[in-house]
Parts: C-alpha cells; sequence; structure tokens
C-alpha cells in the first residue's frame, strides 16, 4: 500500500509540474510571438521608411531634372534667339584668355522717328558704335564711342566710313575694322536696335539716368527731355538714343550713351535671376549675340556684386572729311589724341587722361570765357581768379545760359590755333575734357572753359 501511495503521489506531482511547465511553455509561446510581431512590425517600419525615403528621393530627383531641363531648354531657346541670327561675326571674334578684360562691340541701329523724313534713314545717321572693356576682376567698365561713319581702311584696302564694312563682309569686317583702328582683339559681338533696348527698358520698369543737358534734336523725335535727373520710359529712352544735336557734340553724346548703357546693366544685375533670365529671352527676340545666355546672366551678376564699379566713356576727336576713294563724308580721328585715348582705354585707365605735350606759348594772348555749368555759387569766379593768376586773360565769367547741368568740365578751343591754350589750362586745372568746338561753340574769346560737377576750386 504505501508504494501505490508512493506512486500515486508521485503521479500527482508529475501532473502538477507537467502543467507548470504547459503554463511556462505556453508564456514562453506568448512573448515569443509577441516579440516576433514586436520585430514584424520594426521590421514593416523599417520599410515603410525606406519607402518614404525612396519617394523623397525619386522626388527629389524628378524636381532636379525638371529644373536642370527647364534650364537646358531655357538656355537652347534664348541661346538659338541670340544666335540664330545670319551674322557671321563669330568668324571675327577672338577667344579671351580667363580672368583678363574681355572686349565687346556694340553695335546699334535705333532706326529714325515717324516725324522725320524718310531720307534720314541712312546708316550715317542712325547707327552708332559702342566698344566696351569689361574688367570682372577690378570691376571697372570703359567705352569709346566710335561715330559710324569714322574713317578706315577696310579689307578692300580702301578708305570707308565704318558703316560700310557690313556692306563689305558684314559684321566680320565691321569687327576686323574696329580691331584694327583700336589695336584690341574683339571677343564679343552684341547688335541690337533702338527699339529693342526701349522695349527692355520698358520691361524692366523704366531707367533712370541723369541727362547732363537737355535734348531736343528734332531729328530725334517731337519729344524735348530737360537735363537733369530723369526715368526713362519707352519713348523718351528712343530720344535718349537717337538725339546727335548735342551741346559738347559726341563726347557729351558719349557720356549720354555710356550712361544709359551703365543704368542699363546695373539694372538688370540688381535683378533676381528669374527676372534676369526673363529679360534676356525678351532681348533675344530681337537682337544677335555670339554670347550664351548663361554668359550673360554670369557678367551681371558678377557686376552685381562688385562692391563699386568704375565706369569710364569717351569718344574719338577728330574732324570731318571725304573719302578719297569714294567721296563719302567720314570723320577722321586725330592720331596724337587717337593713341593717347587707346592706350589708357586698353590699360584700364581713364581714356580721357591726357599726356598732351603743351607748347611754350604766351598766355596773356589768350583770351578765355568762363561759364559755370555747375549751379554751383561762386565757381566761375573761382575760376577766374585762378586762370587770371596763371596769367590768361578772363573776358567775361557767368553762368552757362543754356540751363544746363554739366557733369564734366569741358575746354572748349574756338580755332585750331587755341588747341594748345586749351590742353595747358586743362592740365593747369587738373580736371576737364579738351575738345573742338567747331561750329557748335560760339564766343569772342579763343577758349571756353564750362565748368562741370567735377570741378573742385581746391
Amino acid at each position: 500500500m504505501p508504494t501505490k501511495r508512493s506512486r500515486h503521489s508521485a503521479g500527482r506531482h508529475s501532473s502538477s509540474s507537467s502543467r507548470k511547465q504547459t503554463k511556462t511553455s505556453a508564456a514562453v509561446r506568448t512573448h515569443t510571438i509577441s516579440a516576433h510581431d514586436s520585430f514584424l512590425m520594426k521590421a514593416a517600419k523599417r520599410r515603410e521608411r525606406k519607402r518614404t525615403s525612396a519617394l523623397v528621393v525619386v522626388v527629389i530627383a524628378i524636381v532636379v531634372i525638371a529644373v536642370l531641363v527647364g534650364i537646358f531648354s531655357y538656355n537652347k531657346i534664348v541661346n538659338d534667339k541670340l544666335s540664330g541670327s545670319s551674322s557671321n561675326a563669330k568668324t571675327a571674334l577672338i577667344s579671351a584668355e580667363e580672368n583678363a578684360p574681355q572686349y565687346t562691340l556694340i553695335k546699334v541701329d535705333v532706326g529714325k522717328d515717324d516725324s522725320v523724313k524718310s531720307s534720314y534713314d541712312s546708316p550715317e545717321n542712325t547707327k552708332f558704335y559702342l566698344l566696351m572693356r569689361t574688367d570682372t576682376t577690378n570691376y571697372a567698365v570703359s567705352y569709346i564711342l566710335l561715330p559710324s561713319n569714322l574713317s578706315v581702311t577696310l579689307s578692300d584696302k580702301l578708305n570707308h566710313p565704318l558703316y560700310d564694312a557690313e556692306d563689305l563682309d558684314g559684321d566680320a569686317e565691321l569687327i576686323r575694322a574696329v580691331n584694327d583702328f583700336a589695336g584690341v582683339e574683339i571677343n564679343h559681338f552684341i547688335g541690337t536696335n533702338g527699339e529693342a533696348l526701349a522695349q527692355l527698358v520698358e520691361s524692366i520698369g523704366g531707367l533712370q539716368i541723369t541727362l547732363p543737358c537737355e535734348l531736343d534734336d528734332p531729328f530725334a523725335g517731337t519729344q524735348t527731355l530737360k537735363a537733369g535727373d530723369i526715368t526713362l520710359d519707352k519713348e523718351s529712352a528712343l530720344t535718349v538714343l537717337r538725339s546727335k544735336n548735342i551741346s559738347g557734340t559726341n563726347s557729351t553724346r558719349a557720356t549720354i550713351l555710356s550712361s544709359f548703357t551703365n543704368a542699363l546693366l546695373t539694372k538688370m544685375s540688381s535683378s533676381g535671376s528669374f527676372d534676369l533670365a526673363g529679360t534676356v529671352e525678351k532681348f533675344a527676340d530681337t537682337s544677335y549675340s555670339d554670347m550664351q545666355a548663361s554668359q550673360i546672366i554670369d557678367f551681371a551678376n558678377k557686376l552685381s556684386s562688385a562692391p563699386q564699379i568704375t565706369f569710364y566713356d569717351s569718344t574719338i576727336a577728330g574732324s570731318a572729311s571725304k573719302s578719297a576713294d569714294n567721296g563719302k563724308d567720314t570723320f577722321v580721328a586725330r592720331n596724337a589724341e587717337k593713341e593717347t585715348l587707346l592706350n589708357n582705354f586698353r590699360q584700364g585707365n581713364d581714356p580721357n587722361a591726357s599726356d598732351v605735350e603743351v607748347n611754350d606759348f604766351d598766355k596773356s594772348k589768350v583770351h578765355v570765357e568762363v561759364r559755370n555749368g555747375a549751379q554751383i555759387t561762386g565757381a566761375a569766379s573761382a575760376c577766374k581768379a585762378f586762370l587770371e593768376k596763371q596769367g590768361y586773360v578772363v573776358d567775361k565769367a557767368g553762368n552757362a545760359e543754356d540751363g544746363t547741368t554739366y557733369t564734366e568740365t569741358l575746354i572748349v578751343y574756338l580755332g585750331d590755333d587755341n588747341e594748345n591754350a586749351a590742353n595747358s589750362i586743362s592740365k593747369e586745372l587738373g580736371s576737364g575734357r579738351v575738345i573742338n568746338g567747331g561750329d557748335y561753340y560760339t564766343s569772342d574769346s579763343g577758349v571756353i572753359v564750362i565748368i562741370g560737377t567735377d570741378w573742385s576750386s581746391s
């Protein structure tokens, strides 16, 4: 019996132990299942995160591709427009060295106003050329205004006005002629017209410039523009571009045209990239250039990042003549002044800085008239006293009567025999551009000093 009890007792113990093991195994299985479920959930979340990350990468890639395609399409469209002309300019252009100053020839046909007789519509009257030197390393931009009838020798070895070059061999001949004349290697070319530039002014919301004199040229249209600060719209921009009958003749016109170009470049460079891209595209509709859209935008951005930009403007001094080869009216540069100007231009210096030699002369025989064009009280009297101290005879001193505020001092000589004295006065004053008065200026004196805002009595 005890043995049976012992077996029975052992049986109960065994059964209890088995139940405990079963419960433990169930708990383990439950824990294992829970851990497995947790692992699966985490794995699922990781897969979801990967899918989400992959989706973000795909979206970013699509956006980047879209942007790149957009940029590529924009560049292709604009570049095709810019280079779509039949111009052969590229055949004569020379690649610039990296980080070196670049030379760009800008050809502008301003056309004629509807109020002007049709016979006025000739290259001599409606075209002008700007030779531009840009140095983005030193933030300097220089211009030389080249008269359309500048006397040059073309590839046929004959003397011509500059505008004839295009008839001989297109823009390539024009570029070669300017290369030879200026002693430079032109890297870029822009061909445009007055309407395109005026439309550009309108598209950027107007253009602010300062006019050194009143513009009232009947061949530029019926609009009169007063001297001083002005905001140009499309119509007034055309008046500025077309005006040639200007106080100070070519030198003042050079100042006005370069001021217009400076203001245009500055306004474009201050625009956002998107606005600038749109502006370049509109300009490309009616203009030609070898430059690509990205180059134009990059140049504008470099200007916008400049702490300060130095601008110089100048024109070629000379006199009217007739070509011995074809009898056409030409403008012949005076060699001594031309070489000084061009050398300064190529070096990036002020092209108007003069190193002309002054020969000895009797100052007491030089009669001078002083005109205060700066609207600075007492300027004429101070200048008169200074010149008399140097030994000149000052016949008259007073205000300029044309109502113009001159930004630049002009030393105007009347008659070639007074040129030497004018150069001497310019050196002694320390400022002043020497110009030939021709038939535009009249005075009882041989030299007229027109004081500009750049003059100082100190």
